[in-house]
């Protein structure tokens, strides 16, 4: 799991928690959850969430991937 960071047409970015899975052999993307918008969040806020995301799924790493 990781997160990405997306923009919509008017250039407005919001956050997602995005899993890469594999089916019939090739490697597939699925939003898990939309976050909201990345400007609502503040950089404290935003570490924090990092950190859950750690804890809750005993991840090593967080990618950050903007889009």
């Amino acid at each position: 799991m990781f997160l990405r960071v997306v923009k919509n047409n008017k250039g407005v970015e919001y956050l997602r928690i995005v899993e890469s899975y594999r089916e019939n052999g090739k490697i597939k993307q699925r939003t898990v959850a939309n976050l909201g918008r990345i400007d609502s969040f503040s950089e404290n806020e935003a570490k924090n969430i990092v950190n859950k995301l750690i804890q809750i799924f005993d991840l090593k790493i967080i990618l950050i991937q903007k889009i």
